[in-house]
């Protein structure tokens, strides 16, 4: 029975802690993040769609063979409409 009273008092203990009615909000006068430093990429991003362009509007195939194989591959999945890759 008293361990019964112990976990009655531990719970209305519990549920009559006060809790804070707002949230307090601090300011700070400097971040204290540090910003990244941001750079400027002039390198020039392979475009995966050229490949493909390119056999399908000139029939030209990348030197590779393996490569070629796969662009064959891939460029007979869409079809070019008014200047347009689909």
């Amino acid at each position: 029975m008293s361990s019964y009273y112990q976990i009655s008092d531990t719970i209305i203990f519990a549920l009559t802690e006060p809790t804070l009615e707002s949230i307090p909000i601090i300011h700070l006068a400097t971040p204290t993040i540090k910003m990244k430093e941001e750079v400027q990429m002039n390198k020039e991003v392979y475009n995966w769609s050229l490949d493909i362009w390119n056999s399908l509007k000139h029939n030209q195939l990348p030197d590779d063979k393996m490569d070629a194989r796969k662009t064959r591959s891939k460029a007979s999945r869409y079809t070019i409409f008014e200047d347009r890759l689909y």
